[in-house]
C-alpha cells in the first residue's frame, strides 16, 4: 500500500508541475500576442440592442416610444436606455437609474460615450440629430473589450499554428526529459520480471517514480528463491522416498513372482489352484509394471532421468516397433500399418525413451478397442522442421468429457479394464513426460465414434 501511495504522490506531483509550466508558457504567449496594439470597443450584444432601439424607437404627439417587445429585450437584458438630443438633455429613457443625471455637456458625452457613466458600463449610439445611450447595472457587464488592426487579424491563423507548434514541442520537451528516465527504469523492471519468470535470481536498482517497484520485486525474488530451494529439496525427498518404496515393494514382489510362476505349472496342484497362480503371475506383472511406469515418471517430471541423445532414423525404429506387435500373437481382430512420407527423417533422441511412447500409444489404441480396430503409424516431415509421427485408429474413440479430463489432469481417471481389473492409467502420462524431455509436443485429438488420434512432434 505505501509503494502505490508514493507513485500516486509522485505522479501527482509531476503532473502538477507539467501543467504549471504549460499554464504559464500559454498564459505568456496569449498575453504577448493580445497585447499588439488593441483597443476599446463595444461588445456585440450591446450593438444588437443599440440596433434595436433605432429601428423601434418612434416619435408621436411630440413624444418618443418604444414597443413590448423592446421593452422586454431591455427588460431581460437588465438594461436601461436614453436619448440624449443636441441640446445635452434627456428627451426619452427607459428603466433610467435615480442617480442618473438628466442633463450632460458635449464633454460629459465625450467621456461616458467611451467609458463609464458613474459606474454604470454604457454604450451609445446616433440617432437622427440624437444620441442613443444604454447602460448595464454597475460590475454586471465589462466595458472594455479589444479589438485588432487588420494585419494583426489576418495574421491569426499563423499566429494559432506557431502557438500549437509551441505547445507541441514543449509537451515533447517535458515528455523527453521525464520520460527517459520512467523508460530506462521500466527497461530494468522489464528485464528483471523476465528473469523472474525464468526462475533467475535478481536484484534490481531504480530510482524516482518506479523505485518502490523495484524494492517489491527484489523482496519478491528473494522469497521466490528461498521457495524454489525448499521445493527443490522436497521434490528431492519425495523422489528418494518413491524410489526406496518402489525397491521395498521390488524385492517382496519379486519372491511373490518366482513363486507363483513355479507353482502355476505344478501338477500336484488342482487345475483351479493353478488357474489362481496364474491370476497371481499377472497381477503381479501389472504391479510391477507399475511401478517402473511410476518411478518413470517422477524421475522425468523431476529431471533426474537421464535422456541419452543418439541419431536415430525415425521411420527404422517404427517400424520395428510394429514388428514386434505383430510378432507377439496380435489378435487378427486388430491391423497395425505404417505410412511413410520421409525415410530419411533423422532425429537426436533417446532411442528406448521413444520406443516406450509409441508402443504405449498403439497399445491404448488395443486396450480400449476390445472388438478390433485398425492402427495406423504415419511418418510426417512439415515445413518447420519437426518430424510428426501421427498415430490414430478407426475405434470407438472417447467422449469428450473423457477427453477433457485428460487434457485437465492430465492423468486418466481411475477405470476397470476388459477383464475387470484396475488399470492405473499412466500411459498417456508417461507420453507426455517423455515427450516434453525431448523439448517435443504430445496433442491428443479425438473424434467420438470416428475413433483415437494422437501426435507427437519432435525437433529434427
Amino acid at each position: 500500500m505505501s509503494t502505490s501511495k508514493n507513485i500516486l504522490k509522485k505522479f501527482i506531483l509531476t503532473t502538477a508541475l507539467i501543467t504549471l509550466i504549460l499554464f504559464i508558457f500559454n498564459y505568456s504567449i496569449i498575453v504577448m500576442y493580445m497585447s499588439e496594439g488593441v483597443s476599446l470597443n463595444s461588445s456585440e450584444s450591446p450593438e444588437n440592442l443599440l440596433t434595436d432601439i433605432e429601428n423601434n424607437l418612434k416619435l408621436e404627439n411630440g413624444e418618443y416610444y418604444i414597443n413590448d417587445n423592446t421593452k422586454t429585450e431591455l427588460k431581460n437584458a437588465d438594461v436601461w436606455a436614453m436619448l440624449i438630443n443636441n441640446d445635452g438633455s434627456v428627451i426619452w429613457n427607459y428603466d433610467l437609474p435615480k442617480d442618473v443625471p438628466l442633463k450632460y455637456s458635449l464633454t460629459d458625452v465625450a467621456l461616458f460615450s467611451r467609458n463609464y457613466l458613474n459606474s454604470y458600463p454604457v454604450y451609445s449610439w446616433k440617432y437622427n440629430e440624437n444620441l442613443i445611450v444604454i447602460g448595464y447595472p454597475k460590475d454586471k457587464y465589462a466595458k472594455y473589450q479589444y479589438t485588432f488592426p487588420v494585419e494583426w487579424v489576418k495574421s491569426v491563423p499563423i499566429r494559432i499554428l506557431v502557438f500549437l507548434l509551441l505547445n507541441i514541442l514543449l509537451a515533447l520537451i517535458l515528455s523527453l526529459f521525464i520520460g527517459s528516465k520512467m523508460i530506462k527504469s521500466i527497461k530494468l523492471l522489464i528485464s528483471a520480471l523476465e528473469k523472474l519468470s525464468k526462475g533467475e535470481f535478481v536484484k534490481v536498482n531504480c530510482e524516482g517514480v518506479l523505485k518502490g517497484i523495484s524494492n517489491s520485486i527484489n523482496e519478491t525474488s528473494i522469497i521466490l528463491k528461498e521457495k524454489d530451494e525448499l521445493l527443490k529439496k522436497k521434490d528431492k525427498a519425495r523422489l528418494s522416498y518413491i524410489a526406496g518404496i518402489s525397491h521395498d515393494i521390488r524385492t517382496p514382489l519379486s519372491m511373490i513372482l518366482g513363486y507363483s510362476s513355479e507353482l502355476q505349472d505344478n501338477e500336484n496342484l488342482s487345475l483351479k489352484e493353478r488357474e489362481e497362480m496364474r491370476t497371481i503371475v499377472r497381477q503381479s506383472i501389472k504391479i510391477k509394471s507399475l511401478i517402473s511406469d511410476l518411478n518413470l515418471v517422477s524421475s522425468l517430471e523431476y529431471d533426474m532421468q537421464p535422456v541419452n541423445l543418439k541419431k536415430v532414423r525415425i521411420s527404422s525404429l517404427l517400424r520395428e516397433i510394429i514388428c514386434d506387435f505383430i510378432n507377439n500373437d496380435l489378435d487378427e481382430k486388430y491391423d497395425i500399418s505404417f505410412e511413410n512420407d520421409n525415410e530419411n527423417i533423422i532425429i537426436s533422441c533417446d532411442e528406448n525413451l521413444i520406443k516406450r511412447a509409441i508402443t504405449n500409444l498403439i497399445q491404448n489404441s488395443i486396450n480400449h478397442n476390445p472388438n478390433g480396430c485398425s492402427i495406423v503409424t504415419k511418418l510426417i516431415c512439415d515445413n518447420s522442421n519437426n518430424c510428426i509421427i501421427k498415430i490414430y485408429d478407426d475405434g470407438i474413440g472417447i467422449t469428450k468429457e473423457k477427453l477433457q479430463d485428460i487434457l485437465k489432469t492430465p492423468y486418466e481417471k481411475e477405470k476397470i479394464s476388459n477383464d475387470g481389473t484396475v488399470t492405473h492409467g499412466l500411459g498417456l502420462v508417461i507420453i507426455n513426460s517423455i515427450i516434453k524431455a525431448h523439448k517435443g509436443e504430445f496433442i491428443i485429438e479425438n473424434d467420438i465414434d470416428k475413433g483415437f488420434s494422437s501426435l507427437i512432434k519432435l525437433p529434427i
